[in-house]
């Protein structure tokens, strides 16, 4: 039998999907977060080259404006990103409690040589802090990649 780190990419997150299937809301909040943050990253720019190349010359439009639409874009970013927080925090802590629920029910079924091999501090922490780990890792990664990808 193969070890996981063995398999392909692909057969390891279809490995783990199950347990993220209920947490579709999440990842489409923190999809939807990442794209109007990554849409507003260029605006700022935008508006400062306004101000620069034009000055205060030009009278065709209110001068003050600009930063009020600095700080809008500066609150409706930090909402986005808040949001495509909580949706991926929602959605690792779903597909968390359902990796632990499916390894303690392995461990109540486990052989009880288990038991005398593996000390229980060990097999506690692969319940609750290995799986918290990999899971805050795989989901903050998506997000990342989400995220920078739109912004280029």
């Amino acid at each position: 039998m193969t070890s996981p780190t063995e398999l392909p990419l692909r057969q390891r997150v279809a490995r783990i999907a199950p347990f993220f299937s209920g947490t579709r809301t999440g990842f489409v909040l923190a999809i939807i977060g990442s794209v109007v943050a990554a849409s507003t990253e260029p605006l700022v720019p935008a508006l400062l080259r306004i101000v620069l190349d034009k000055g205060w010359k030009d009278s065709s439009f209110p001068v003050w404006m600009v930063p009020a639409a600095i700080i809008g874009l500066t609150a409706l970013r930090g909402l986005a990103g808040f949001i495509a927080n909580y949706g991926l925090s929602w959605a690792a802590n779903r597909g968390v409690i359902a990796i632990r629920s499916s390894m303690f029910d392995r461990i109540l079924d486990a052989h009880p040589s288990l038991f005398t091999s593996q000390s229980a501090s060990s097999l506690i922490n692969a319940v609750t802090y290995q799986v918290q780990g990999a899971a805050t890792q795989i989901v903050f990664s998506l997000q990342g990649l989400v995220r920078d990808s739109l912004t280029l």
